[in-house]
This record gives structure tokens, C-alpha cells and sequence, in this order.
């Protein structure tokens, strides 16, 4: 006999975030990317405390975990440095087997 299980998710995908208990949230701001834009000169004469981008992340298993995975999802806001527009700082995996996804959904 098959009994039915409710599944109650522990990360909500809500007003382009996600949120649940374990989710962790980070906010960039100009100052956290020195080095990434080309343009020094125009980098330097902006204000650092101005939001880049904010990310909210699930990460339910260690790092390097076989099989594991993770959520995020990042709010990349308009601006420009000199003639690029704003970016992620981006980062290196630990494993290079180790794939990631970026779908534009909205912008």
C-alpha cells in the first residue's frame, strides 16, 4: 500500500529571493569589487557604498558534497563602471567538475 507523504520545502522562492531557514543573504556593494573593471579611473571616482548586486543562497550540504546542490539566486543591479556594466565578482570552485548555472529571468 502507498501512503502519501506532504512535503513542506524549507526554501521559498519569494519577491526575487529565496528565504527559509537556511538561507544565507550577502549584499556587494562598488567597494567589494576592486580589480574586476577595467576602467580604474572611473572606478575610482565612484561612490564604493553603492549596491551592485545582492544574492541569497540555499546550501544545504558541504561544500565539495558528490551530488550536491546548491540554490542562489542574485539580483544584479543597472550601472556602469566606465564603459562595462556592473557584474558579479565571480568565483573559482574548488572541484573544476563542479558545474554552475545562470538563467536571466527577468531584465
Amino acid at each position: 500500500m502507498r501512503t502519501n507523504k506532504v512535503f513542506i520545502p524549507e526554501v521559498f522562492f519569494t519577491n526575487d529571493c529565496l528565504t527559509g531557514e537556511d538561507v544565507v543573504k550577502s549584499t556587494r556593494v562598488l567597494g567589494d569589487l576592486d580589480g574586476v573593471f577595467q576602467d580604474k579611473e572611473a572606478y575610482g571616482k565612484m561612490n564604493k557604498e553603492q549596491v551592485v548586486y545582492h544574492v541569497s543562497s540555499y546550501l544545504p550540504v558541504l561544500e565539495n558534497t558528490p551530488g550536491g546542490l546548491f540554490m542562489g539566486i542574485t539580483t544584479l543591479y543597472p550601472g556602469k563602471v566606465g564603459q562595462e556594466y556592473f557584474m558579479t565578482k565571480g568565483h573559482f570552485h574548488s572541484n573544476s567538475d563542479r558545474a554552475e548555472f545562470y538563467w536571466g529571468v527577468e531584465g
